[in-house]
This record gives structure tokens, sequence and C-alpha cells, in this order.
């Protein structure tokens, strides 16, 4: 078990190191073009999606995921990141609960 908590520990640092570095390499869109199946957007994001569910899991807030993943100041456009990131964390929990079902049918 131990082994196992090292290595989430190195997969967080990871992720957080990328940040909006990750982010800012990608177009991303402020709501996410939704689908019944896993989409090239979806791809495109996978790893933005991974580090978004991380992070709220750690329980960041909005605020903290729109500055630290999508690069955005809730200051500057209080609307915008809001929307980012409901939008982007939906898809990710959509991803968690009935997308992957897609990944393991191939």
């Amino acid at each position: 078990m131990k082994r196992l908590e090292y290595y989430l520990v190195g997969f967080r640092k990871v992720f957080h190191l990328l940040g909006a570095k990750v982010a800012a390499k990608m177009e991303v869109k402020e709501s996410v073009p939704w689908s019944d199946y896993i989409s090239e957007y979806d791809r495109e994001h996978f790893s933005l999606y991974m580090k978004l569910l991380n992070a709220a899991s750690d329980g960041a807030d909005d605020a903290e995921l729109a500055r630290s993943i999508f690069g955005v100041d809730q200051v500057a456009s209080p609307a915008s990141p809001a929307n980012i990131v409901e939008s982007h964390l939906a898809r990710a929990n959509w991803l968690l609960v009935e997308g992957y079902k897609e990944l393991f049918a191939k």
C-alpha cells in the first residue's frame, strides 16, 4: 500500500507541475462539446480532465481550478471561468462513470 501512495504522490506532483502549461498548449473551449461517445476533444484534453479531477478531489474550489488548470483569472472575467470549470468537470466525471466503457470495448 505504501508503494501505491508513493506513486499517487508522484502522479499528483507531475500534474501539479504541468498546471496551466497543459491548458496553455490546448485550445480550451468555454463549454465542452457534448457527445454520448468519447470525442476527439476528449482525447486531446484527457490529461487536463485527469488534472481537473485530481485537484477537485483535493478540495480545490472553482477559482483555484480555473487559475491553476486553465490559466484563467476569475477576477478578470468572473462568468467564463466558472463555465469552463463546470463544463470540463462534468465531462471528466462523465468519462469516469460512462465514457471509460468505450475505452475497454475496443
